[in-house]
């Protein structure tokens, strides 16, 4: 028998300009800052879960480009 649960955890990016600014005059430099900093979220998120001794995890992504969704799969240890 197997028992499944889905948790979602959503992250919206977003940056703000000043109404004279054109935000692609910047080449979406907040957008490489997350690109950057989403490595060590992932990070965070797996050294966790393997902390936690509980779980196994591994990213399971289904088709869509990585830039816009992870998927991690997440497994009681048996």
């Amino acid at each position: 028998m197997r028992e499944e649960k889905e948790f979602v955890i959503r992250l919206h990016l977003a940056a703000e300009f000043a109404d004279d600014e054109d935000s692609d005059d910047d080449g979406h430099v907040w957008l490489r800052h997350w690109e950057r900093t989403k490595p060590a979220v992932m990070k965070a998120i797996f050294q966790t879960l393997r902390e936690s001794g509980t779980f196994t995890a591994h990213v399971q992504n289904r088709g869509a480009p990585s830039d816009d969704e992870v998927e991690i799969a997440i497994e009681l240890k048996r």
